[in-house]
């Protein structure tokens, strides 16, 4: 594990109650839109999707964004490219 992963991984352990077999298996910058666009990491390991920002959509500057997903409940993954503005 290269520095810059094993930092993201110390960073999910304070964030999420691992189990001692979870591994991050890779992490992504990405964008989740939620009232206005949160541009964030997309942390993948073997046990859930984590997505991260230090912003949040209720006071922009003021509070951070943390979303998990366990791998049961994950039906479909879509990769998406460029943003779709309504």
């Amino acid at each position: 594990m290269d520095p810059k992963e094993k930092r993201y991984f110390e960073f999910l352990k304070q964030k999420v109650n691992m189990d001692a077999d979870e591994k991050l298996v890779k992490f992504y910058s990405c964008a989740l839109y939620d009232k206005i666009i949160l541009q964030g990491k997309l942390y993948v390991t073997s046990g859930r999707i984590c997505f991260h920002s230090y912003f949040n959509a209720a006071n922009l500057f003021f509070g951070s964004t943390f979303l998990q997903i366990p791998k049961k409940d994950i039906v479909k993954i879509e990769k998406r490219w460029g943003v779709t503005l309504m």
